[in-house]
């Protein structure tokens, strides 16, 4: 471009300027003092699971009956019963006045339903003590349902079992344990809380419900030791005694052989690994049984911690109970088809068999006791078991044991016979 031409131009811009357009001035931001709370249907559900929990107790906290109540009901089942050889009995008739004389709280439990939970006599009268015994524990259910609920903060009608171990360790001074459990604490809290998990949290979530755990025949037992009359062997053999927690835990001057964690924990690591667990029973159980048991239940680094063995003991104390068999089963289901056929179950009877010549028993065939075995079972589809072939035939932990203990299926076959009337004989 010339110069000329670029001089005409600029004069013309100057004596012709554009307008200029104006920029809106940019609006200054008001800051937010409240912002929406984004709820979750996760936070949602569980608000209203609180609520409904709460509005549940509410409710049974009607039920609740004070001590001068029960003291009341006490009274009358007394003065309305009949002494029939030193005990107490209770007419239909006299029952259902007893109900008219309580207070209005108390009379929700004299109904017609509930003297009919209990087996009369020849008569048709109840017994005085049972009727009490079962008023009593049922308002103690409901004082402990209270009671359970304080600490099942976490998750609404469920209590942790880290929340449980808080909740035993108040219990604690009223057990009457007195300084056994001096330095041993931790320990006796983990034992208490495993057993209540082990029955009630079969899921293995972490958590009970509380309405189950209160109602529970296995925290009634724990209820027991709040009785300072409770006598001294039935007290030692309750599982949340100091006595029982230390069997399970170290060794016991009460006890001459006892299978112990500390005792079988060689290697004082606080885990037990295959070789220290064989030492269980006495060294009865069989090395398939061991492997098996650490391949499918959780371990660390190929051993057991002192959780993983509460468990074990558990089951093995229990394996008459659903709870213990429904634990015991995989180990024993080798192929994971739900059932254990022949093969399965001769797997384990060689075991058992090379311990026993060893032993110098006398041997018996192997194809014997596994005819016995499914005898036992009696199971539906006659050349499997399932685990609910072992719940039905109530011998499910016999079983068991003739599987894992090389001595089971001699003690079974030696075992007492009953006697048989000969008059009883059919010609």
């Amino acid at each position: 471009m010339s110069t000329a031409l670029l001089k005409s131009k600029l004069i013309a811009a100057i004596n012709n300027p554009k307008p200029h357009k104006l920029q809106p001035a940019k609006q200054q931001e008001i800051p937010k003092f409240y912002r929406k709370k984004i709820t979750s249907e996760r936070d949602l559900t569980k608000n209203y699971s609180k609520l409904v929990f709460k509005t549940k107790l509410n409710r049974i906290r009607d039920q609740l009956l004070q001590s001068y109540e029960m003291d009341s009901i006490r009274d009358l089942i007394i003065e309305h019963s009949e002494k029939i050889s030193g005990n107490f009995w209770l007419t239909f008739d006299n029952f259902l006045k007893i109900g008219s004389l309580v207070t209005s709280k108390a009379k929700v439990y004299f109904k017609s339903s509930l003297f009919l939970r209990f087996k009369p006599n020849q008569n048709r009268l109840i017994s005085s003590d049972a009727l009490f015994d079962y008023l009593d524990r049922s308002n103690t259910n409901i004082d402990m349902l209270f009671n359970l609920s304080n600490y099942g903060r976490e998750f609404p009608g469920f209590i942790t079992d880290e929340e449980l171990g808080l909740f035993f360790e108040d219990m604690m001074p009223r057990l009457h344990l007195g300084s056994q459990v001096d330095g041993f604490k931790p320990y006796y809290l983990c034992i208490c809380t495993r057993k209540l998990s082990f029955f009630l949290d079969p899921k293995r979530l972490g958590r009970v419900n509380i309405e189950t755990l209160a109602l529970s025949n296995v925290f009634n037992e724990l209820l027991e030791l709040r009785d300072p009359d409770l006598p001294k062997d039935i007290r030692d053999l309750n599982w949340f005694s100091a006595k029982s927690t230390k069997r399970v835990y170290s060794k016991h001057y009460d006890f001459i052989s006892v299978d112990n964690f500390m005792q079988m924990n060689v290697s004082k690591s606080g885990m037990l690994d295959k070789k220290e667990l064989s030492r269980y029973l006495g060294g009865r159980l069989t090395k398939s049984f061991i492997e098996r048991l650490f391949a499918e239940k959780q371990t660390y680094n190929g051993q057991l911690d002192f959780v993983g063995y509460l468990d074990f003991v558990l089951a093995m104390e229990h394996s008459d109970t659903k709870e213990g068999l429904t634990w015991m089963f995989p180990i024993f289901d080798v192929k994971k088809d739900g059932f254990l056929d022949e093969s399965t179950i001769a797997y384990f009877i060689k075991d058992v068999s090379i311990r026993m010549f060893a032993a110098g028993i006398e041997d018996t065939p192997r194809q014997n006791i596994i005819n016995e075995i499914f005898d036992m079972a009696n199971p539906q589809v006659h050349d499997i078991i399932t685990l609910k072939d072992l719940q039905n035939c109530k011998q499910g932990d016999t079983i068991f044991n003739i599987l894992y203990d090389f001595m089971g299926f001699h003690e079974y076959d030696t075992r007492p016979q009953p006697d048989v009337d000969p008059n009883s004989q059919e010609d």
